[in-house]
């Protein structure tokens, strides 16, 4: 027998006993005592209590984890039953639709779907084994009425009741699994849309160029279009920092891309279209400057081009997506190929070039109007059961007085129309046509006739009225009134034609009156008639005639042109001839003469190379006129260039006794030139310095670099250029009028130098004070990195 007993210590505490009687029995059997046993249960009272204080408090825990949602079984093996269910938490209860006695006791391994049951009994074995594995996982449910329900299960081995007890807890996914495949399904859409949509679509990831626009903006770069424009670098480094993240169907047809391309492909072979303003460079240019800017969503019409060089017209759209703002990390464009569009508008917009031509130098009056508010009018005389326009009109005059009321918009006029009018501008002629139906004065009578063609569906009228001009004078004039095609339903455009036949008028009412009376008027005013009309013949054959005149004109212009060309090479031809003879005789002479022969001979041979030199001249400025002069470009070193040219120039400044200063800046970087033209400018500069300077004079000679040019100058010491030689100095055939200094020439030494000076892209200039003598210079561009790949 055992009983417990609760006893208190002197100390006041509360101690626990089991206590245990044993019966004492003498050897006849008979009861002798009771032995009692007295155990100190305390400590085991207490931890009983902990237990249940704890399993009180793991409950609570179940059930307020139920109410979020989650769902606790605790399973356990007893007796060769796997995974029997001791513990259910209410969530789990809903979750399978069981009552909770329905699931005590069951297998767990029962109620979930066939194709996740092994599967999940071996992570339980391993498990209850102690095996440390992953915990989450997912897997289907068989609830009660047999549907399945997808959750998301963790456990942990645990003990319960002094038992290994494995704690799952499950979390029901329905709701999210139909959102992933909702998400799923849209994604397909999204991609299906994206890859097959009739526009070309970029996706691309501009998160580190926002950072490097931001860290520029930092830096204090307020506008970008400019920064962009004027440092190179940078924003190359911010087409690298760009990134096309993806690309459909119709931007390979729109880049003419090969099928197997990426997008590492399309960026390498795209290189080669993209040069400093170049169509592709300006486009993604304007795309950062815009973003950098504040735009997250803008269109424009641009030019690109393809992979095989193939020029587009696009219209782009670029999109930053919402959300993305602040970091660029998805931003979309749609690039619509217009080029058929543009083709056709460029066409049409030349089309109306030329016809706006031919429409203001008609020799007819013409204007155009818009009649879509009368059209409205008549359309609603339509609906109102208007038929017969004729009898209406004729019924309701103050109906075609409203009509002339709304009158007509003029959109364009010829000269011809304000001539017609006596206009001296638009609002004049607007005024001058404006009271009815945009011909002012015409006949009332006249006018229902117009609105009754109108409404009947007349696209060609023609009429006489009589105007009155904006000075007020009378005219008479044949009107035809012409609706282009497609606008019969409008009548937003009506193109009106007007003859004077005031003089043609007046002549025959004139005829009339005289017929009455005289027959001699009658013959007088017809042979008046017919005077006008031969005058008018022999003004057009005048006309005629003198059209002819001028093209036989511009023909013979021409002509004497060519024949100057063909003249000045004959002559140069003609003058070259002697020359080899004279050159080579005269060099014989000055080899084998001597003493005062001898001098003659070599003044003779300075002519002759003068002339020589003239003669060359002649022939370059011909050419160069007619455009055959070439060059025959190489890359100089200006410094070797001197060094050269200084013995030859030392030379011709000590034959006419004067003085040579050369002033070459060092390091002179290279240019690209043909050195023969360039040499033949500075020797054509320093003999025009010789001829002003005096006797004991200084030639100077002067290069340097300034702002990516060399700049050659060329100083005298000569009197200066005459103010009244100033216009002619490089005007060919002209040039300055000799004087007791100079000798004269045929002024061709300083236009052909400009003319070469220009053929290298360069410039010539001068500079002059009187008594103080002339400072001639030119200059060339260098040779620079930037240029040179440009070039490339």
């Amino acid at each position: 027998m055992q009983v417990e007993i609760k006893t208190e210590k002197p100390n006041g505490f509360v101690a626990y006993c089991k206590v245990s009687a044993f019966p004492l029995f003498s050897s006849d059997n008979h009861l002798i005592g009771v032995m009692e046993v007295f155990r100190d249960i305390t400590e085991e009272r207490d931890l009983e209590g902990k237990v249940r204080e704890a399993e009180d408090r793991y409950k609570t825990m179940v059930d307020m984890t139920s109410e979020v949602g989650e769902g606790i079984l605790m399973l356990q093996d007893n007796d060769g039953k796997e995974g029997e269910i001791t513990f259910i938490s209410k969530q789990c209860s809903r979750m399978l639709g069981y009552t909770d006695d329905e699931l005590a006791g069951k297998n767990f391994f029962d109620l979930i779907s066939l194709e996740n049951r092994e599967a999940s009994l071996a992570r339980h074995r391993r498990k209850m084994k102690g095996e440390a594995i992953p915990g989450l996982y997912q897997l289907n449910m068989l609830r009660k009425d047999g549907y399945c329900v997808p959750v998301e299960i963790t456990s942990a081995i645990t003990t319960y009741k002094g038992q290994t007890t494995n704690v799952v807890y499950l979390r029901d996914i329905s709701s999210r699994k139909a959102l992933e495949s909702e998400l799923s399904n849209e994604k397909e859409k999204y991609q299906t849309f994206f890859e097959e949509a009739p526009v070309a679509l970029w996706e691309l990831d501009y998160t580190e160029l926002k950072k490097y626009i931001d860290e520029l903006r930092n830096q204090g770069i307020k506008d970008f279009k400019e920064y962009f424009d004027y440092n190179l670098e940078a924003f190359l480094k911010a087409v690298r920092l760009s990134k096309l993240v993806n690309f459909n169907k119709a931007h390979r047809e729109l880049w003419e891309m090969d099928e197997d391309d990426t997008g590492e492909d399309y960026y390498n072979k795209s290189v080669k279209f993209f040069y400093k303003d170049s169509d592709n460079f300006k486009a993604l240019k304007d795309d950062f400057i815009r973003l950098a800017h504040g735009s997250t969503s803008f269109s424009k019409e641009e030019t690109v081009q393809s992979l095989k060089g193939n020029r587009r017209y696009i219209y782009t759209r670029f999109t930053v997506a919402p959300g993305c703002e602040n970091s660029w990390s998805r931003v979309f464009a749609s690039l619509t190929d217009i080029t058929e569009r543009k083709i056709a508008e460029l066409k049409l917009q030349e089309s109306e070039k030329r016809w706006h031509t031919l429409f203001q130098s008609a020799p007819v009056a013409m204007w155009e109007l818009n009649y879509s508010e009368i059209r409205l009018y008549l359309d609603k005389l339509v609906l109102s059961g208007v038929t017969d326009f004729k009898s209406y009109f004729n019924s309701h005059p103050e109906n075609v007085k409203h009509c002339m009321e709304l009158s007509g918009t003029v959109i364009d006029v010829n000269y011809a129309a304000y001539n017609l009018f006596e206009a001296s501008s638009f609002l004049d002629f607007a005024y001058a046509i404006k009271s009815i139906g945009g011909v002012s004065s015409i006949d009332t009578n006249q006018y229902p006739e117009l609105l009754i063609d109108l409404a009947e569906g007349k696209t060609d009228i023609t009429f006489e009225g009589v105007i009155s001009t904006a000075k007020g004078n009378l005219r008479t004039i044949l009107l035809h009134y012409a609706v282009p095609p497609e606008q019969e339903s409008t009548l937003s455009r009506v193109f009106v034609s007007a003859v004077d036949i005031t003089a043609m008028k007046d002549a025959e009412l004139e005829l009339k009156a005289y017929q009455a009376n005289l027959e001699t008027i009658v013959n007088e005013r017809t042979r008046q008639l017919n005077l006008e009309i031969e005058q008018r013949i022999i003004a057009e054959n005048k006309y005629k005639e003198l059209y002819e005149n001028e093209s036989r004109l511009r023909r013979e212009m021409e002509t004497l042109s060519e024949n100057k060309i063909r003249y000045t090479r004959s002559l140069v031809h003609e003058l070259r001839t002697p020359l080899t003879s004279l050159i080579a005789s005269n060099d014989f002479l000055v080899e084998n003469l001597t003493g005062q022969q001898k001098e003659f001979a070599l003044a003779a041979q300075r002519s002759i190379i003068k002339l020589e030199h003239r003669v060359n001249e002649l022939l370059d400025m011909s050419k160069g006129e007619v455009g055959l002069l070439e060059l025959d470009y190489t890359e100089i070193d200006l410094n070797n260039f001197f060094d050269n040219l200084q013995p030859d120039l030392e030379a011709i400044i000590r034959r006419h006794k004067q003085h040579l200063i050369l002033n070459i800046e060092s390091n002179l970087p290279p240019i690209k030139g043909d050195t023969d033209r360039i040499q033949q400018v500075v020797f054509n500069l320093v003999d025009n310095a010789l001829k002003f300077n005096p006797n004991n004079g200084s030639v100077i000679i002067q290069a340097s670099q300034k702002s990516g040019e060399v700049v050659i100058s060329v100083r005298d010491e000569g009197p200066g250029v005459e103010e009244s030689n100033v216009p002619l100095l490089f005007e060919p055939y002209k040039g300055v009028k000799p004087t007791a200094q100079s000798m004269g020439g045929l002024g061709l030494g300083l236009p052909l130098s400009k003319m070469l000076v220009e053929l290298h892209g360069g410039r010539i200039w001068f500079e002059t004070q009187k008594d103080k003598g002339s400072l001639f210079s030119f200059s060339i561009p260098v040779i620079s990195d930037n240029k040179e790949n440009m070039a490339e």
